[in-house]
């Protein structure tokens, strides 16, 4: 037992610092460093970062589904707190986008604030914890009903809608009339279904399998070796399919071959023996939350009042002030229980 935890505490140690490289990639997402440099360069960095958000979702969900019994209630009340507070901190910017900005009638702003609540965001970075949120849920409750292979082809089919509306976007088009185009565009609309626990749903159960299987043996899987040849022939696939459907992009939120890297480079993460401080994981582990909530709320700081546009100044400046940011509200959680509450 005791060889096991220490096992455990070496990988997920591991987990703890490429969850911080990953908030560093959603904020390279939304500051574009690339950006002057070449409209191709920005396009395969940004697909490359796209990694980032999966892997969040994997990792939700390992950790959630690791334990014999998964507390369904305190997690989605964890998070709804998280949600409630960073909306409460948010609010004259929500205010604004939803009932300022827009120019429609009341009813409208209102059923467009609750559309977003549930598929998009409402503060910014919300859809994340909403994804993960019913996703959880979800799955959670489905799992009583229906085996891991019956969930994973759900989410497959899940999956598959927030491709159609996403990365191939321009692909199905050429297969619809006009009529349905105009559904196709109605659907990926109103759901918005890559931003949404709709993508997430795929992650989730992936990262419910593979936590399944760590719980019953450790050593389970693939051989560390093995993984490693079969995530970097992964990766290359990957690569090519984001070059090759770079004509048909509409948005690149999701890729058909990005579940497999994920999964293959979480499991393979796992199998890391680093040695890291459990002060300092956690430190990392907290501060990544905290960095992908806060990085759009400088993003929009930056350009709006310092006038900076997308490229490495915008990334850099928006990265060091969430960094500093983050780094005092964990440090001072320690004397203010309260500010836990933020992360």
């Amino acid at each position: 037992m005791g060889v096991s935890q220490s096992i455990n505490k070496k990988c997920y140690s591991s987990i703890d610092l490429f969850k911080f490289i990953a908030a560093i990639l959603v904020v390279a997402i939304h500051t574009h460093p690339f950006f002057s440099c070449s409209v191709d360069v920005d396009y395969y960095f940004t697909c490359f970062c796209r990694i980032a958000v999966p892997f969040f979702f994997i990792a939700t969900s390992f950790f959630f589904f690791r334990r014999e019994q998964p507390d369904i209630k305190r997690y989605t009340k964890r998070l709804s707190l998280l949600y409630l507070i960073w909306f409460l901190i948010e609010l004259p910017i929500v205010y604004n986008r939803f009932f300022v900005t827009v120019d429609k009638t009341l009813s409208l702003q209102i059923l467009n604030f609750f559309r977003c609540l549930v598929f998009n965001n409402t503060w910014f970075a919300s859809w994340f914890i909403m994804a993960c949120i019913l996703s959880v849920n979800i799955i959670y409750y489905l799992s009583r009903i229906m085996s891991n292979r019956q969930l994973l082809l759900l989410s497959c089919a899940c999956y598959a809608l927030s491709l159609i509306c996403s990365s191939y976007s321009g692909a199905f088009d050429l297969l619809l009339n006009e009529k349905w185009r105009h559904y196709h565009a109605l659907v990926s609309f109103i759901f918005m279904p890559a931003n949404s626990f709709i993508l997430a749903m795929i992650y989730i159960v992936l990262g419910k399998i593979v936590a399944e299987r760590e719980r019953i043996d450790i050593s389970s899987g693939l051989s560390k070796p093995l993984n490693m040849v079969l995530f970097f022939i992964a990766l290359v696939i990957w690569g090519l399919e984001v070059h090759f459907i770079k004509w048909s992009v509409s948005i690149n939120d999701a890729f058909l071959f990005l579940p497999l890297v994920t999964l293959l480079g979480f499991t393979l993460l796992l199998k890391m023996e680093l040695r890291i401080n459990q002060k300092r994981s956690f430190f990392m582990r907290s501060m990544s939350i905290l960095v992908y909530i806060l990085h759009p709320i400088f993003t929009l700081i930056n350009t709006s009042f310092l006038e900076l546009n997308y490229g490495i100044s915008l990334f850099l400046v928006t990265l060091l002030e969430s960094i500093f940011v983050a780094f005092f509200i964990v440090l001072l959680s320690s004397r203010v229980p309260r500010l836990k509450w933020l992360y």
